[in-house]
């Protein structure tokens, strides 16, 4: 007697017709025959989650209108994946895995915009080494593994405005060397300290934080590609040149 076991699978991501309703004006590296718009998922924590094959081939992936307590790995469990854009925005996201983008070497631009995220761990995107620009605006962000960019030396655009941040470890931003470098920052509860800003950062925004700045805190005198700095919005009554000097 013999026993096969198969898994059932709770959802399949799959590209509907959804395309012809979508406004790719919000999403300006995608055209409707390049994209893959995936509608009406519901997938819950645990929930086994399979892929069609024809999903590999588009290069924008577009989840809309749906519930997505995680990215589904099976769109990128691949090598043969095309995705290099990748938007699932307001569709409830609360967790990434550790691993959550699994032979993604081509992703390029992640933008998970409103959803439910707490925290970034370690390993999430240790197999995205070409990824070129992330959006993890207006979640609820407010930890951070020291390492989680560790990975994203090509990024030059890193989006954490209007979440919970308070403090982020001195290692995390290190890794990010792109000469053209733009992290923004803006409306959170950050407090900075000395050193915690990579040296090929080009434009910083700050503004609307709990930022306080005394002269005798050298904070961003390391910066010496810094082109644009936002600080407005924050407990600050005048700022001395002294803080961007080296000497």
């Amino acid at each position: 007697m013999s026993c096969i076991f198969s898994t059932i699978y709770a959802e399949e991501v799959r590209c509907s017709d959804t395309n012809l309703f979508v406004d790719f004006h919000h999403f300006p590296e995608c055209q409707m025959e390049n994209s893959c718009v995936s509608s009406h998922l519901n997938i819950e924590k645990g929930s086994a989650v399979s892929t069609e094959r024809s999903v590999h081939d588009f290069k924008c992936m577009i989840f809309t209108e749906s519930f997505v307590h995680e990215i589904p790995s099976s769109i990128f469990m691949t090598l043969k994946s095309n995705i290099t854009h990748l938007y699932a925005n307001e569709v409830g996201i609360s967790e990434l895995r550790r691993i959550s983008f699994p032979f993604g070497q081509k992703l390029e631009y992640v933008n998970l915009v409103g959803n439910k995220l707490r925290g970034i761990k370690e390993t999430v995107f240790y197999d995205t080494p070409n990824l070129k620009s992330l959006n993890l605006s207006k979640n609820q962000i407010s930890e951070f593994s020291s390492n989680a960019f560790e990975k994203l030396s090509s990024l030059s655009s890193l989006d954490l405005s209007d979440n919970q941040i308070t403090s982020v470890p001195f290692e995390l931003f290190q890794p990010l060397r792109h000469k053209h470098l733009h992290i923004n920052l803006r409306h959170n509860r950050m407090q900075i300290k000395f050193g915690i800003f990579p040296e090929f950062l080009e434009n910083l925004d700050l503004s609307y934080n709990n930022i306080e700045i005394y002269h005798k805190f050298k904070i961003f005198s390391l910066l010496n590609n810094l082109e644009t700095l936002l600080l407005h919005g924050n407990r600050i009554e005048n700022i001395h040149f002294s803080i961007f000097e080296s000497n």
